[in-house]
């Protein structure tokens, strides 16, 4: 069982990260071997995923829609296990490494949330089809300045696809992906410590400084440096419902 009082010691993060390392194995492990079986994927209400994809599916742009869908939610799943075990390993050792396990917490965060976010069962197939229509789309500001071939071709056939599909989804709402944080807010019901998070993730000046100065005194982390065991807390017990 997680204490959901745990201490706010050294010693207890360490021994909370004992736990927190076997749901992360157990997430990551899952999304793998999910990986290998194809026939996991199940649209709720509806039969055939195959059925709906000739329908709204092309080869001329995106062949299946609401497939790259559900697979899109598993790629997330198995990264946020793997991001959530690093960031468990990390803070487990004799020395936590605060700035990379702070990061992956960061990223395990994000990705849970994005996953839950394509997978919500209360949606139909046309708001989770329009919700990874606009992941694929708010993903191009990232890859303006590479211009990669195949990255940028990926992007224009979900365009093309939605200008073709305009009509199918033409009673359906917006479906916007949102920014990071909304999206980890919505789906865990807090923020998991974004904003602490995010500062060993940027190398924020203050943070290292503060980071530095709690350990050399061997008090207490600073606030600041609980956020990943926060965010790995709330993912750990958010699996375990």
């Amino acid at each position: 069982m997680l204490d959901e009082n745990f201490h706010e010691s050294i010693e207890g993060i360490r021994e909370f990260a004992v736990a927190a390392t076997n749901v992360g194995q157990a997430v990551a492990y899952f999304g793998l071997t999910a990986a290998y079986f194809t026939p996991i994927y199940r649209e709720p209400g509806i039969d055939s995923i195959d059925e709906i994809d000739s329908i709204v599916g092309s080869e001329e742009d995106v062949e299946g829609p609401l497939l790259t869908a559900h697979r899109l939610a598993k790629f997330y799943v198995i990264s946020s296990g793997d991001a959530l075990l690093s960031a468990c390993d990390l803070v487990g050792r004799d020395f936590p490494m605060h700035v990379g396990s702070g990061a992956l917490a960061r990223v395990a965060a994000e990705h849970a949330a994005k996953a839950m976010f394509l997978a919500d069962p209360a949606i139909d197939w046309r708001a989770r089809v329009l919700r990874a229509y606009d992941l694929f789309r708010s993903a191009l500001q990232e890859y303006r300045s590479s211009n990669d071939e195949g990255s940028t071709k990926l992007i224009d056939d979900w365009k093309r696809w939605r200008d073709r599909t305009g009509s199918e989804f033409a009673d359906v709402p917006k479906q916007p992906s949102s920014s990071s944080r909304k999206l980890i807010e919505a789906h865990f019901g807090s923020d998991l410590g974004y904003d602490e998070l995010s500062r060993p993730t940027h190398g924020n000046a203050v943070w290292m400084t503060l980071a530095v100065i709690q350990e050399q005194k061997g008090d207490q982390l600073h606030v600041e440096q609980h956020a990943t065991q926060r965010a790995v807390r709330d993912g750990c017990l958010y699996l375990r419902k």
